[in-house]
Order: structure tokens, then C-alpha cells, then sequence
């Protein structure tokens, strides 16, 4: 199956890869996302994901995209097995992230003589404390993953979902660096990369621009749900890490990396 590589929404469905936890009671299944920092030394790829996804390893897989000559071949899987070890090196409980060495990973398939296909999410289309004053009180997001850990098995592709924001982006709801959205979260999509996506024409203040506009806005971490007497009831509303607060937990994770170099 031929279809563009270099089509931007095609790119960000290649930044995730499904992530399967066993625990001792049983296993569990989460979404992650790639991103690779850029510095005066190099790039130091990663994954990034929930802390709740991966807590209570045991042992796990993540699963990618095998590539010939630049290229995915769909649904050919490589699969990543991993211990705790590896998985829980840098977390923040408060905020629900987990960070993972990605660099390694890529290591190993170049020796066995084998490549994945993926894209990475860069520092370029984070937003920030300045850029999000920019943003409209609702604005149309995006995210993707694997809710309840659905997914196109044939073709190891995750499930695109869409909605709104329930909150400013600039508002820090409750007091923290969260936001909520209007749409469909269910578990498994629990590190899946939220994004401003717009094709066609968006607004932006009181003008309304024509062109393209792709920002990341942060990670998904919970549901949403209402507690009654019948039980969860719910409320088709997600919650997101900020950017901002993602970038704080990736640079505590380089100055430790720096620190053990």
C-alpha cells in the first residue's frame, strides 16, 4: 500500500507507537510518543508517555514500524521488550509523565541490521506561556493512540480521534498545568500527543488566517469520570498535561542524563 510519507497528518500518526505493560495482576495498555531533543551535543531521542501506564511494570513491549530504504513497510511489527528497569529511569508522579530512553532502542535494531520508521515530535511545534495567549478559548484538537488498545492491527496503525478544548490551553485548571477537552478518552489512549491541527482556515485572535497550523499541546492522561451510586458515569471529557509542563519534566530529565555523563 503506497500513500505520502511527507503528508503532515500521515507524520503524526508515525510519532506514537503502542506501549503493553504486564503487572502482576494482569496486563494493560497505553499510547507513547516520540520526541527528540536537539542540542549543541546531539539528539537525544525519547519516548513519552504516562507515569500511570507504565507503573507497576513488570515487564512490557512496545511495538513500531519496520522501514526499508526510508520507507515504512506497513504492518511489518518490531516489537521492543523491555523490564522496569529500563522503563521507570526518569517519572513525575505529580504530573502523570514518564519519560523513556529512545536512544538505545534505535541502537539495538541498527546492530541486528534493522530500522524503524517513525517521525518525532520537535520543540519547534511546542507551544509555550507566550504562544498559547495567542490560542482562542475553543479551539479544535487532535490526538492519537489506542483507546482500550484498539488499533488497525493489520496494518500496526493507531485510531485518530478529534474534539475540542473544554478549557483554555492558557488557563491552568485547578491550579495546575492541565487542561480539559470535549472528546472521546478512553484508557488506552493515556499518552497520546494532543495537538492543534488546522488545514484550511483557522482563527487566530479577531484575524482568520488561511494555510496550515500544527502545534502540540501536551499529553492526554486521564478520564474523565463522574462517581455515582450506579457507578462511573463518563462525562466524554479528557484531561491533558500542558506542554509547558512536559518540557519542564524533559529538561529535569537531561540535566540528569548530563549529570550521569
Amino acid at each position: 500500500m503506497a500513500f505520502n510519507t511527507e503528508e503532515i497528518s500521515t507524520q503524526l500518526m508515525f510519532s506514537t507507537i503502542q506501549i503493553i505493560i504486564q503487572t502482576k495482576d494482569g496486563i494493560k495498555s497505553g499510547t507513547g510518543h516520540i520526541y527528540i531533543k536537539r542540542t549543541g551535543k546531539g539528539e537525544v531521542p525519547m519516548v513519552i508517555t504516562n507515569y500511570h501506564v507504565v507503573e507497576g511494570c513488570v515487564a512490557g513491549e512496545m511495538h513500531f514500524t519496520e522501514s526499508k530504504d526510508g520507507k515504512p513497510i506497513v504492518g511489518s511489527r518490531l516489537v521492543v521488550k523491555f523490564d522496569a528497569n529500563y522503563i521507570l529511569q526518569h517519572y513525575s508522579q505529580e504530573y502523570d509523565i514518564a519519560i523513556i530512553p529512545f536512544g538505545p532502542i534505535l541502537n539495538n535494531f541498527q546492530n541486528q541490521g534493522k530500522s524503524i520508521f517513525f517521525r518525532s515530535i520537535s520543540d519547534d511545534i511546542f507551544i509555550n506561556e507566550d504562544s498559547c495567549q495567542e490560542l482562542s478559548a475553543i479551539e479544535e484538537i487532535t490526538f492519537i493512540g489506542y483507546p482500550r488498545g484498539l488499533s488497525d492491527q493489520k496494518n500496526n496503525l493507531p485510531i485518530i480521534r478529534r474534539g475540542i478544548t473544554s478549557t483554555p490551553i492558557w488557563n491552568h485548571f485547578n491550579g495546575k498545568n492541565i487542561f480539559l477537552i470535549d472528546a472521546s478518552s478512553f484508557p488506552g489512549s493515556s499518552g497520546s500527543p494532543v495537538f492543534i491541527f488546522n488545514q484550511g482556515m483557522y482563527a487566530k485572535g479577531t484575524s482568520l488566517i488561511a494555510g496550515m497550523r500544527i502545534l502540540y499541546c501536551g499529553i492526554l492522561t486521564e478520564t474523565i469520570k463522574h462517581k455515582s451510586q450506579d457507578g462511573d458515569e463518563y462525562l466524554n471529557l479528557g484531561a491533558v498535561v500542558n506542554a509547558m509542563q512536559v518540557t519542564i519534566t524533559i529538561n529535569d530529565f537531561m540535566r540528569k542524563i548530563e549529570n550521569l555523563a
